[in-house]
């Protein structure tokens, strides 16, 4: 673990039992908990909570090297999106020991979003300075197989920015519906 372990934010104990939760000792039914912060998350895969670990303790930077971005994708309903959600803060604060001065822009994407809709509006976001102390902008992405073919290229090109990390999600990953791989 990274300095969010360091801080008490390890791993808690988590077992899954059929499509029911066991968390810290307390029987819970996935209906009814929130996970708090991503440790609390359950992952399809080690790797896959290992990367985020690593994303978040600075370890694999972002941007970096044309990487600015994080996919995550499943099934409906696995957490996406409220993991999407706390990435920014626990980002900034594994960069800088502080969170975020300037909120995360959250945009669902629905159908007929065009490409020249999704490029002015990133281009808005990330044009101006950012009050966050790493200097990143933080931009999510819900639902990003629904934008048009033509949103994802223009998005594509959007997206090769240093300026600021941008946090995406989809339930869709097949190369005929997303085209961002």
């Amino acid at each position: 673990m990274g300095k969010w372990a360091a801080r008490g934010c390890s791993l808690p104990c988590l077992s899954v039992v059929q499509n029911d939760i066991i968390f810290k000792g307390t029987f819970m039914t996935t209906n009814n908990y929130t996970p708090q912060n991503p440790y609390e998350i359950i992952y399809g895969n080690e790797e896959s909570f290992h990367r985020i670990d690593e994303i978040i303790c600075g370890t694999e930077k972002l941007p970096d090297d044309g990487k600015c971005g994080i996919l995550l994708y499943g099934a409906f309903g696995t957490g996406k999106t409220t993991l999407a959600k706390m990435l920014p803060e626990c980002i900034e604060m594994g960069r800088t020991n502080g969170g975020l001065n300037m909120p995360e822009k959250f945009i669902g994407c629905q159908q007929g979003f065009n490409g020249p809709q999704v490029t002015t509006l990133l281009d808005k976001i990330t044009s101006t300075v950012s009050l966050n102390v790493s200097g990143l902008h933080y931009v999510i992405l819900d639902e990003v197989d629904n934008l048009s073919k033509q949103a994802q290229q223009s998005l594509k090109s959007v997206l090769n920015t240093k300026r600021a990390i941008f946090i995406l999600t989809t339930n869709n990953i097949s190369p005929a519906r997303l085209l961002l791989i």
